[in-house]
Order: C-alpha cells, then structure tokens, then sequence
C-alpha cells in the first residue's frame, strides 16, 4: 500500500506538488481530488490458480478518462446516408485514376492460368481527410492484403525503408537551433504508387465496387506492374526512387 500524502504538506517552487494522486487512492481521497476511480475489486483475477490477497473496498485506483476511438479508417458504408456514399464513391474513382495514371497495373488478360499463391486481395479503406481548406473530404484508398504475399511469408522479401528515428531527429532540431536553419515539410502525392516497375509477379483481386465501377466482371485481376498501399516492400520501393531523386 502507498502511504497517503498531503498534497499541501511540500512545495516545489510556486507549484504544490500533487503527491496526493499516488496509487492507490481510497474512496474518500479519490473524492476530495474529484478524480475518476475503478473499485479494484471488480478487476481481482486468480493469479497461478490462487486467490490474490483480499483488498480492501475502499482502495481504488484513479483512471484516465477515456479516449475516444478514432474510428478514421474503420468507416463503414452500411452506416452511412446516402449524401456520404455518393461523396465516397467519388472518392473510390479518384483512387482508381490515380491508379491508373501512375502506371501502377492492367487487367490480367488470362487470369485462367495465373499462379494462384501471387494473388491477393484488395478492399477500400475509407476515411474523412482534411482538404487543406479546412474542410472534409471522403477519401478512398485501395490497400492491397500485403500479409498474405508469398516472398513475404517465405522471408525473401526486402522490406527496409531507413526512416529518420526520434533520437535523429532530435539532434537535426538541435544542430538547426544552434546554426540558426529553418525547416520546411513536404508531402508527396500518391508516394507509394511512384516506386520502380517491380521485377516479381503480384495480382491484385478487386474488391466488388472497384469491378462495378471499372465495368470489368465480378473477381477481376489486376497484375501489378509497381507498388500499390498495403504492399509489405512498397515502402522500400519508394525509398529507393526517393533517395536516387535526392
């Protein structure tokens, strides 16, 4: 048990130190701080088939209100009115052009004789993405199940794409401060539909709407000439056009 602490009993500074919210808090003390509180009792579960220690009623455990679940990429069409399945399908043709501008794929024209392993599926991910006007807008991305391709699970795929890491970072800011440099950040449009013509054979299944709205038949295949989302060496492949541009 922690030992109750007077919030008032030290002073850093000009600021009490808030020493009173150390685990655990009873009922009372967990009422005087108005802070949010879990009765422990209803979380006690069998630990190595023993009964834990009997925990007191009053001891509780203060709790971070809960965050709201950021449900961006988990959009369902099912649940939305008709206004917002329009605006995405617009959002769904917009992905296949860019698709297509980029060279990225054509339609498998014996998809009878393909190797089956090298197919995988596609779904549209949709989310609402700022315009950069500070509004809304639907938009639609194509993402390939790239966990099920078969050099990924045979470990012969190559999916290092070097990333500045956090304490990199830190040391860019301090050496920018110190010399007096300003920053700029750039986004690249459809990044990862920008990678080299890939040398190993992929396909790609279309989801049902992309079929309806490329008027090609139901379970139609796309060979994939480059990288699309959701491929697991994508990131490498764009990587690799990045550095050489640079």
């Amino acid at each position: 048990m922690v030992e109750e602490i007077n919030s008032h009993s030290r002073q850093l500074g000009t600021e009490p130190w808030m020493g009173a919210t150390a685990f655990p808090l009873r009922k009372s003390k967990a009422g005087a701080l108005n802070m949010p509180c879990v009765n422990m009792n209803k979380k006690i579960r069998k630990i190595g088939g023993k009964e834990p220690s009997t925990i007191s009623d009053e001891v509780f455990l203060p709790t971070l209100p809960m965050k709201k679940k950021d449900n961006a990429a988990d959009l369902r069409e099912s649940k939305m009115s008709l206004q917002d399945r329009l605006k995405f399908m617009e959002g769904k043709k917009a992905e296949l052009a860019s698709i297509f501008e980029n060279g990225v794929w054509h339609l498998e024209a014996s998809p009878e004789v393909v190797d089956a392993s090298r197919i995988m599926k596609a779904r549209f991910v949709l989310k609402w993405a700022n315009d950069g006007k500070g509004n809304l807008k639907a938009k639609a991305r194509l993402v390939l199940q790239g966990f099920s391709d078969p050099d990924l699970l045979s470990g012969k795929l190559e999916t290092s794409s070097p990333t500045l890491n956090r304490s990199s970072r830190q040391v860019m800011l301090s050496i920018m401060s110190i010399l007096g440099w300003s920053a700029a950040v750039a986004d690249v449009s459809t990044a990862f539909l920008q990678g080299d013509p890939q040398q190993r054979e992929l396909l790609a299944k279309l989801p049902k709407d992309a079929c309806q709205i490329l008027n090609v038949p139901a379970g139609s295949l796309m060979k994939l000439v480059k990288p699309i989302y959701g491929q697991a060496d994508a990131p490498k492949a764009w990587y690799v056009v990045a550095k050489r541009r640079l």
